[in-house]
């Protein structure tokens, strides 16, 4: 197999800079999250990853800023948030994600 470089220029890898969530698909997940689906559903409905909706956030603002504003307004008022309760009963809000990354830091420890 050829070395990186000319792996990228063979096109093996995608380039950098190609858009792994089409607009479309942005607005179906998004608009899935506000008409109450849950987060795990959504990705398996669109057939997306995790990965793929939350490393969108490390690089496109707007999405991010999209995706956390869909994630608080559709969260659960029954859970407390920032618990494993809250995580597990499949809730991605900002809180619960946070909780749940502490948690497993701790862990591996």
């Amino acid at each position: 197999m050829p070395g990186g470089a000319e792996r990228r220029s063979q096109g093996t890898f995608p380039t950098q800079g190609a858009a792994p969530l089409p607009v479309e698909v942005r607005k179906q997940f998004l608009d899935a999250i506000y008409s109450g689906q849950p987060f795990r559903t959504v990705l398996r409905e669109l057939d997306l990853t995790s990965n793929q909706v939350w490393g969108l956030t490390k690089t496109d603002e707007e999405w991010s800023t999209a995706l956390e504003a869909a994630l608080t307004a559709t969260r659960r008022d029954d859970l407390q948030h920032g618990t494993n309760a809250a995580y597990v009963a499949g809730c991605v809000c900002r809180e619960c994600r946070d909780h749940q990354r502490d948690r497993i830091a701790r862990n591996r420890r």
